[in-house]
């Protein structure tokens, strides 16, 4: 299945509209493959209102900021992040890994992070229509009726990763402490 979402940004920097399943809500998503994780540039009760099945992880996470600094951040699972295209098809990430900040970069609500579509085909390419030039990010899974992708702990020698993977049977989930 392809997933095909128009960038609302004339600039060089993806960004798509993407509705909160549930909600009359709407996110600007910033796709970025150098962000290592998932952020929400909201405080957490605003993202508990949008998911409100938002979990805490009792883990932190060393975030590189802007200016070449290095924080500490708490991670949080949201169970069941949806993508809907502009076909209303959806792309469902179960387990999405994310942080929270309370910096302001307008128009982003979200920096999605390259490593949930680890498993995955991407490409942005420019299109053409009536109303002129755009450009779709586009998301191939690699299998007609695949509409989840799994999120996942991956820990190696030297750190740790989130990454997506096809099947549940893949993705090595690590329980969440709710103490």
């Amino acid at each position: 299945m392809v997933y095909e979402f128009n960038l609302i940004n004339e600039k060089s920097i993806p960004i798509f509209v993407n509705s909160v399943v549930n909600s009359k809500n709407i996110l600007n998503i910033c796709f970025d493959t150098g962000c290592g994780i998932t952020t929400f540039y909201m405080d957490y009760n605003t993202i508990k209102m949008l998911y409100p099945d938002i979990q805490e992880t009792n883990i932190n996470a060393s975030i590189n900021d802007a200016n070449g600094g290095t924080t500490q951040q708490p991670l949080y699972i949201i169970p069941d992040f949806i993508l809907k295209d502009n076909n209303n098809s959806e792309l469902h990430i179960i387990n999405l890994y994310c942080c929270l900040s309370e910096a302001s970069i307008p128009p982003i609500d979200v920096l999605l992070s390259g490593s949930a579509f680890y498993n995955t085909k991407l490409s942005i390419s420019p299109r053409r229509n009536s109303n002129g030039a755009y450009r779709s990010l586009e998301i191939d899974t690699f299998n007609d009726s695949r509409d989840t992708l799994y999120m996942q702990r991956t820990v190696t020698k030297n750190c740790t990763h989130y990454i997506c993977a096809f099947t549940e049977s893949n993705a090595q989930v690590m329980p969440v402490d709710k103490n």
